[in-house]
């Protein structure tokens, strides 16, 4: 006979709903750690295939794999030896992405005495590889370089950015010192020109965390310690002694996001609004325009949730149970819009997989 709690339990168990991942591609570049994807707004997928070119596919029809080649504009320095592509983010308005790759300098330019490693290159171009440029030079020291959009997709940042042209001349004079008169300074990279602009970088630097619906990002290096506007470099808040995951968890809200500390999770607001959760600390994995997360809880990881959220009260009125994830270690994911629908993509060492999420709203 079932007794009342048992009877409880029934009637607040979410509704489960089973899944499939189906298998995008087997055998991602898998250099660095995540293995590099972007879920784009027109409903593909861009990965990083084991010969280092970009590749597309669609989850409704995972055989429609296509290489990406790059067109690109004229003049644009010339670099051999590429390497480590890695994908770096898409504009919000969906008209350009960034990748980095790992470049060799020429030998036939190297000086006497002195070796000069090659740097890494920073491109822009479409989705389709169209309007492929340069924007600037970086440096791999240890961490791959992170480059992310402003809100308004008008400006990119990130780190780290070398002062001066993307050249292989300007960079060998850059590293040299052999001539400073044309070091360039300024943090956002304008989109549309590659101009640099926004005064000397003394807060976005390697190590941030970029908000997916604003300008805002945690920084301050490993782990990160401060939460900062990125466009006019307003420190939002800071903890000189954050908890090991860094002063941001996850982003939940353009103006909000999860931290946890001494066992406590806490939801924060640019505002200063502080929101103790009183429950079991959740695990955003994924988050959708609409309002909904994919999301699992420490007292129950293997069960992996979607609904919206209630963060007021840390509540999901209307979770149901993704019946067929909990095998998977679900560390890095993505959620994807569809015209057909809703889907998480997610990568397991070099397996990169979309699962079709159900429709839980009216």
């Amino acid at each position: 006979m079932l007794t009342l709690i048992h009877l409880l339990l029934i009637a607040m168990a979410p509704a489960a709903y089973r899944v499939e991942p189906l298998l995008l591609a087997d055998s991602l570049d898998a250099y660095y750690g995540p293995t590099s994807f972007l879920a784009l707004g027109n409903g593909t997928v861009l990965f990083v295939g084991p010969d280092e070119s970009i590749r597309s596919v669609d989850p409704d029809d995972p055989a429609s794999v296509e290489i990406i080649s790059c067109d690109w504009e004229e003049g644009t320095p010339e670099w051999t030896g590429n390497t480590n592509t890695l994908l770096q983010a898409s504009s919000p308005d969906g008209s350009t992405i960034c990748f980095t790759q790992q470049v060799r300098f020429p030998d036939s330019m190297q000086i006497e005495g002195t070796f000069i490693p090659g740097p890494v290159i920073v491109v822009l171009c479409g989705p389709d590889g169209s309007n492929a440029r340069i924007a600037s030079l970086s440096l791999d020291i240890g961490t791959s370089p992170s480059f992310d959009f402003t809100s308004d997709s008008g400006y990119l940042f990130g780190g780290v950015l070398l002062g001066c042209r993307p050249t292989p001349e300007d960079f060998a004079a850059y590293v040299t010192r052999h001539d400073d008169s044309n070091v360039i300074s300024g943090y956002l990279i304008d989109t549309g020109t590659a101009e640099r602009t926004g005064g000397p970088d003394t807060l976005v630097n390697d190590g941030y965390f970029v908000n997916p619906w604003s300008d805002l990002a945690a920084t301050g290096g490993y782990p990160a310690s401060m939460v900062i506007d990125v466009v006019s470099r307003e420190m939002i808040f800071e903890d000189p002694y954050p908890g090991h995951s860094g002063v941001v968890c996850s982003w939940v809200l353009p103006d909000a996001w999860l931290a946890e500390k001494n066992g406590v999770q806490v939801l924060r607001y640019a505002d200063g609004t502080r929101i103790v959760n009183p429950g079991a600390s959740l695990r955003v994995l994924a988050a959708f325009p609409d309002g909904e997360y994919v999301f699992s809880t420490d007292d129950s990881p293997e069960d992996i949730m979607l609904g919206n959220m209630d963060w007021e009260e840390f509540e999901s009125p209307d979770a149901v149970l993704l019946d067929g994830l909990g095998d998977y270690e679900l560390s890095y994911c993505r959620g994807l819009e569809t015209p057909r629908g809703s889907w998480l993509v997610f990568a397991e060492g070099s397996r990169l997989y979309a699962c079709e999420l159900p429709v839980t709203g009216p």
